[in-house]
């Protein structure tokens, strides 16, 4: 029911509010020449976010304070998979942005997706002390705390986010992710059935609602919930076969849940291996659970080939690999050539 990738931030069960922000935004008012500002907004816009950093930093070398071109280079970077220089535009941003809670969540949001979770919550907490009520900063430390295993917290801040915008259904669907656990499914599904209420349409909560109740033993009420034609019928399959297998297997809502089973329920000995590894989140999770060295390979240029729906690219960072950790070691290239040097050794 999740993708096993970096977070968690952008995975199918994260709502619309709160999220990495993939269009820029303006925070302020205009604070001289605006031409080549709005250059580099429309190019951020039409995703060519390599135009748009030259753009960003001349704006910031003509206006150190600018708000909008640190915060929207830093939304660039991200895109590019630039962690380093992502972290600092953002950091930078959010240090201008002062009392403006919006501007505080998106620096959170674009520092959650670099894998700097720590940082992002600091962030986050800070929008949600300027606006108690700030929906997309709650849903982002929803996120957050499950990542970090704070699922109570989790909880919590979902639960805010529905008092504060109760008919949105995104909120919901965060509720359902916070409060799932798959031995005791009544409140998750009670939240993403609300999310159903609200938008009947909303296929991402049809195919949660639709597998919790699969996992619950409804068998009729997953069918109902995932008939219509709104779903691939690939996914309508794997519940099905996850249904099947509900009394051996468990299902979790986060990576880092579904990590530290994994690693509860290794029985051999030796070196841990991560196939992909981006900016490192899983990586050090994995470092700190496993008990053992963890060879973790990546390219860290991004999928040598289109897959399911993310095309060639995706994921890249650019050839920036994590820092440096006492038990893992980084084997940067592609699987087909690190691994069999590895093996070899």
């Amino acid at each position: 029911m999740r993708r096993s990738r970096d977070p968690p931030l952008s995975g199918p069960l994260r709502s619309k509010a709160g999220g990495s922000k993939r269009t820029p935004a303006r925070y302020g008012e205009a604070r001289g020449p605006d031409d080549e500002l709005a250059r580099a907004l429309r190019h951020h816009r039409a995703a060519r976010y390599e135009e748009a950093v030259p753009l960003y930093r001349d704006v910031i070398v003509r206006d150190p304070m600018s708000i909008d071109a640190w915060l929207n280079l830093g939304g660039a970077l991200v895109r590019l998979g630039r962690a380093a220089e992502a972290r600092a535009a953002l950091r930078r941003g959010a240090a201008l942005a002062g009392g403006d809670p919006r501007a505080q969540r998106d620096a959170a949001a674009g520092l959650a997706a670099i894998g700097a979770l720590e940082e992002a919550r600091v962030v986050f907490e800070r929008a949600v002390c300027l606006d108690e009520a700030a929906v997309g900063a709650r849903l982002g430390l929803a996120r957050l705390c499950l990542e970090l295993g704070e699922r109570d917290a989790a909880i919590s801040h979902a639960e805010r986010a529905t008092l504060s915008a109760p008919s949105d259904a995104s909120s919901w669907l965060e509720l359902h992710r916070a409060r799932f656990d798959d031995r005791a499914l009544g409140p998750a599904i009670e939240a993403s059935g609300r999310a159903l209420e609200l938008r009947p349409d909303y296929a991402v909560a049809r195919l949660f609602h639709g597998a919790a109740l699969a996992w619950d033993g409804d068998a009729s009420g997953a069918r109902a919930a995932l008939a219509g034609g709104v779903l691939d019928a690939g996914l309508v399959d794997a519940v099905g076969f996850c249904q099947a297998h509900r009394s051996t297997a468990r299902v979790f809502s986060s990576t880092r849940q579904t990590l530290l089973a994994a690693c509860a329920a290794a029985t051999l000995g030796g070196p841990v291996v991560e196939l992909g590894v981006r900016h490192g989140v899983s990586t050090r999770l994995l470092a700190r659970a496993a008990g053992g060295h963890v060879h973790a390979f990546d390219s860290f240029e991004g999928l040598p080939q289109a897959w399911h729906d993310k095309a060639r690219g995706v994921f890249s960072t650019a050839g920036e690999v994590p820092e440096e950790q006492p038990n893992v070691t980084f084997h940067k290239g592609l699987f087909e050539d690190t691994l069999r040097r590895s093996w070899r050794r």
